[in-house]
């Protein structure tokens, strides 16, 4: 009896009542918890490349699959079932009476379970962290064009926007987030993630200039501290790749205050060092400070980042032969960094080709090749 009463073909307060709470409660939260727990995967097991400009959302990239594909099938699969037993699309048998505004968007609902526009949202995450696009864009574009009232469909709209820049289909994405930017109605709480897409934008065309007021942006209205020191220290990356160091090292000491992320304490304070390096500093402090970094146990993986900045000081003030020293012991020492090493190696080459000593200079080079990313 209790299970004809509660028929998604039939729209009563009873019905809505069940499906509501049973989709709530039951199936989209163990939905949700999956996707919860994949991208805590991804965040605990994130490793960031600090030698190149750090991506913006550390979701997109392809290593997201191998860690959180399991859970990301455990969520898509919970939505679709929630939405298959619990959407209720059949008109009302009571209709709101009256000429308010509530009854009347009531009436002309076209789905009448609060909880699907959240199924069809976590399914579209779920395939995106996949990187199954075509899926996903579905999943978002469905909610657009289904739910104009509620605002979920901003931030699908957002997600909408990054499945395009996954893509790299720039033209599409520029078009979203222009009809994101014109909407009056736009809420305040999604004000961050937008100028974070917009700045991944920029980004992924090297527009790094048009990147800085969005990404300044996203750091103003951003709530979460780790999404925001990873867009401080981006905005120190990109000055200093501008040539403005003194805002490129102001950027890396605020991405070091109250970070528990060591690795980003780290590079900003090497990336600091050479800051100070280029602008012709007195670099004696820092000088000292890198070397009692290399005897803290605790850099020991990172003595290869440390020998490097080193080498970098050497070269800016022209003591080249400390700077080969250096750059050798960069790379004897990098393990487990091949990018670090290649670079390392890029740069003896580099010095080697200038001082006519090709022989050497060709060793480094096969190096570099050797360990460097197909990307570079």
């Amino acid at each position: 009896m209790i299970i004809t009463a509660c028929s998604t073909k039939k729209n009563t307060g009873l019905s809505r009542f069940y499906h509501n709470t049973t989709l709530k409660y039951n199936i989209y939260f163990n939905g949700n918890e999956a996707y919860k727990r994949g991208m805590n995967r991804i965040k605990s097991q994130n490793v960031d490349n600090y030698n190149e400009i750090l991506p913006v959302f550390i979701d997109s990239k392809e290593e997201s699959v191998s860690l959180a594909g399991g859970e990301m099938d455990k969520a898509i699969q919970k939505s679709s079932k929630g939405i298959k037993l619990h959407s209720i699309t059949s008109k009302p048998t009571n209709k709101k009476k009256g000429n308010s505004k509530r009854a009347q968007e009531f009436n002309k609902k076209k789905e009448f379970n609060r909880w699907v526009d959240d199924a069809y949202f976590l399914m579209g995450k779920s395939y995106f962290i996949k990187r199954e696009f075509l899926d996903s864009r579905y999943n978002f574009e469905y909610i657009i064009r289904q739910f104009p009232e509620e605002a979920i469909r901003f931030e699908a709209s957002i997600y909408l926007t990054r499945n395009f820049l996954e893509q790299r289909d720039f033209s599409n994405a520029k078009e979203r987030l222009d009809l994101i930017e014109g909407q009056k109605d736009f809420p305040t709480k999604f004000t961050g993630q937008l100028n974070a897409t917009y700045s991944d934008y920029f980004i992924k065309q090297k527009q790094y200039e048009n990147a800085i007021p969005k990404l300044e942006a996203a750091v103003k209205f951003t709530k979460k501290r780790k999404e925001k020191q990873r867009y401080i220290f981006i905005l120190g990356q990109i000055y200093e790749k501008s040539g403005n160091l003194n805002q490129a090292t102001e950027m890396y000491e605020l991405a070091m205050k109250r970070n528990n992320d060591y690795s980003m304490v780290f590079n900003s304070q090497i990336n600091i060092a050479k800051c100070y390096a280029m602008q012709g500093k007195n670099t004696k402090d820092i000088r000292k400070k890198l070397n009692k970094m290399l005897k803290d146990d605790k850099n020991i993986e990172y003595q290869d980042r440390i020998y490097y900045a080193i080498a970098e000081i050497d070269k800016n003030s022209g003591d080249i032969n400390n700077a080969i020293k250096n750059y050798k012991k960069s790379s004897e020492t990098s393990v487990s960094n091949d990018y670090q090493k290649a670079i390392s190696c890029l740069n003896l080459g580099e010095i080697y080709y200038s001082k006519l000593d090709y022989k050497n200079a060709q060793i480094y080079y096969d190096s570099t090749i050797m360990f460097l990313p197909a990307t570079y």
